[in-house]
């Protein structure tokens, strides 16, 4: 007889009115992979070269993620990210054929993440002429616990956000390595 039952919860707003949908599939890593990642929700927003600017200018408090990738779709770990951590950032992805991209981002290799923020004091409130800093994901390999560290790392110390962590306080968080504002990139 059957002794498990593999379900998965709706992912938003209205999941407390939804039932769970239920796998009725081969138990097998690929097709089990296959049927979660159908169910997880995409909150990545394809960018072109002519996007970007547009993309920077949305919403310009919440930190963008920007992933560059090879193929036409980003990989499953980043939307799952992006389904997990939407309501703090905003995510895109670039295929690594857009050239003019890779080079404003300075990026010389796929898979590359580059976190785009308005660093703001206290108090301060943001202006029209606000200044992006860049941080770049720190390994060149995506795996989803390592990425889910580092945004929530970015959580506590840009966001300044209390995540339940007492050993993960905001001033002992890992460093979030700056790379320099968009212009500053542009220019070198």
């Amino acid at each position: 007889g059957k002794c498990l039952d593999v379900v998965v919860f709706p992912h938003g707003a209205e999941k407390e009115d939804s039932d769970p949908d239920t796998y009725q599939g081969e138990i097998t890593e690929s097709a089990l992979g296959n049927w979660l990642f159908e169910s997880v929700p995409d909150f990545v927003m394809p960018l072109k070269a002519m996007l970007v600017d547009s993309f920077l200018q949305q919403n310009l408090m919440k930190p963008k993620l920007v992933l560059f990738h090879a193929g036409s779709e980003p990989p499953r770990e980043f939307v799952a990210l992006a389904a997990n951590f939407q309501e703090d950032f905003m995510f895109a992805s670039i295929p690594a054929s857009d050239a003019a991209s890779k080079a404003r981002f300075q990026v010389d290799a796929v898979p590359a993440m580059r976190l785009m923020y308005i660093p703001m004091k206290d108090g301060e409130t943001p202006t029209q002429d606000v200044q992006y800093s860049a941080a770049a994901y720190p390994s060149p390999v995506l795996r989803y616990v390592e990425m889910h560290h580092w945004l929530q790392q970015v959580q506590i110390q840009i966001l300044g956000k209390d995540i339940g962590q007492e050993r993960a306080a905001k001033k002992t968080a890992e460093p979030v390595e700056l790379v320099g504002s968009p212009e500053e990139l542009d220019e070198k």
